[in-house]
């Protein structure tokens, strides 16, 4: 038998509602804007911090049936949020986890054995 591990990683998922002055949203391929009620953030853990990965970890729900929407990006290579999507820098830093995992060691590792 031959074991090889995986890279190992940890993630956080924080959902924060937003209960007034709900931001306006009109995301590309809707006819009409959405106000946003929940936002929800998947931190994956890497260098050293907790890191938003990508667009595709944020996720917003809004009134109307407007779930699972991603904020889009103004410049793909810099990864800046198009200005509509500014209210969501605060609020991933305040929910961000600032656990510090540098004591934990995960061994990648090759077994052999019968």
């Amino acid at each position: 038998m031959k074991v090889t591990s995986e890279e190992a990683t940890a993630t956080v998922r924080r959902i924060a509602r937003i209960t007034e002055d709900h931001p306006v949203i009109h995301p590309a391929g809707y006819r009409r804007a959405f106000r946003v009620d929940t936002v929800e953030i998947e931190y994956t853990w890497a260098n050293g911090e907790f890191t938003v990965a990508s667009r595709f970890h944020v996720h917003m729900n809004g009134h109307d049936r407007a779930t699972g929407m991603r904020p889009e990006y103004e410049d793909w290579s810099a990864r800046t949020y198009q200005p509509q999507y500014d209210f969501l820098k605060p609020i991933v830093a305040l929910l961000r986890p600032n656990a510090d995992l540098s004591m934990m060691t995960l061994n990648e590792t090759e077994v052999n054995g019968q």
